[in-house]
């Protein structure tokens, strides 16, 4: 992320604040504002897939799946390709409910 603030900030007596805070849960509908919150800032964060200065620009998908003839086990199952034939950047998000089992 780098620096929050530059030196030319700090000069012109600018500041930006960022606050991190956790969903408060135990409400009917926390789960689905959490998901739905999340879902909406890596939309944000991926920005226009199809600006090619954006790392998460691809222009087409490629599949490896198990039983076709060119499946090769260390490569994903799905692929997202860029305009100049490399892989796409991508973003995961993993949700934990640390709920007992």
């Amino acid at each position: 992320f780098g620096p929050i603030l530059s030196e030319k900030d700090l000069e012109e007596g600018k500041a930006r604040w960022y606050h991190w805070i956790r969903m408060l849960m135990g409400c009917k509908p926390s789960p689905y504002i959490a998901v739905k919150m999340t879902l909406m800032a890596k939309e944000v964060v991926g920005g226009d897939r199809h600006d090619e200065e954006n790392p998460y620009q691809w222009t087409t998908t490629r599949t490896n799946l198990p039983g076709s003839a060119d499946y090769y086990p260390r490569k994903s199952w799905m692929e997202k390709i860029r305009k100049d034939s490399r892989s796409a950047a991508d973003l995961f998000t993993f949700v934990d409910v640390e709920g007992a089992m």
